[in-house]
C-alpha cells in the first residue's frame, strides 16, 4: 500500500482506495486513464452545477424578501416588513458567499 497522487484532483490517497475520497472518483481496475479523468470531470461539473443551483435559490430569496417587504410596507404590516428584511439580507450573503466560492473553485 503506497501514497499516490488521484489522477482527477491531484489529492495525495490510497494506492488500494477504490475512490477518491476528496473527489469521488471511483477507480476499477478495467478503468483507463481517459475513464478517469472522464470521471472526474463528471464529478466537478455535479459540484459546480449544485452550487449554482444553491446560488439561484439565495436569488429566489432575496426576490421572494423583496416582494414581502414590499407588499408588507403597503399594508403596513411590520411582521411581514421585517421577515422581508431578513429574507433579502440572507439571500443577499448566501448569494455572495457562493459566487466567490464557485470563483475559488474555477
Amino acid at each position: 500500500m503506497a501514497i499516490i497522487n488521484c489522477p482527477a484532483c491531484s489529492k495525495r490517497i490510497s494506492s488500494v482506495a477504490e475512490s477518491c475520497q476528496y473527489c469521488n472518483t471511483t477507480f476499477s481496475d478495467d478503468m483507463d486513464d481517459e475513464a478517469i479523468l472522464r470521471s472526474a470531470k463528471t464529478s466537478r461539473l455535479l459540484k459546480k452545477q449544485r452550487l449554482q443551483n444553491y446560488s439561484f435559490l439565495f436569488i429566489v430569496l432575496f426576490t421572494a424578501g423583496a416582494l414581502l417587504m414590499y407588499f408588507g410596507l403597503s399594508d403596513g404590516n411590520e411582521t411581514m416588513n421585517s421577515t422581508g428584511r431578513v429574507m433579502i439580507a440572507s439571500g443577499f450573503i448566501g448569494y455572495v458567499v457562493l459566487r466567490i466560492a464557485m470563483m475559488i473553485k474555477k
